[in-house]
């Protein structure tokens, strides 16, 4: 639910800030939720998997971290495409 929750929130952070800087929104939209979802799929399927399949029944607070993680890592990979963007929009104006 997070990732979900997430993804939305940076598709308009993404949007808000490709419109501020005079930028194609609905582009800066699209590249900022494939890259936050690219990175959550990849962290999902390569870590959080399966760590969860080695966690025993009672770590309810590792169990909740582990669930966590993709929606995090993905989180900082695309404030980092964010900055890469803003990086490109400077150097070309």
């Amino acid at each position: 639910m997070l990732g979900k929750i997430a993804g939305i929130l940076m598709m308009v952070w993404f949007y808000q800030t490709g419109k501020q800087h005079h930028a194609n929104a609905i582009q800066w939209a699209i590249i900022g939720l494939v890259g936050y979802w690219l990175v959550w799929w990849l962290i999902t399927l390569t870590v959080a998997n399966p760590l969860l399949g080695t966690l025993p029944k009672n770590a309810v607070s590792m169990y909740v971290l582990v669930t966590h993680m993709p929606a995090v890592v993905a989180s900082i990979a695309a404030y980092f495409i964010r900055l890469k963007l803003l990086k490109d929009l400077q150097q070309s104006s």
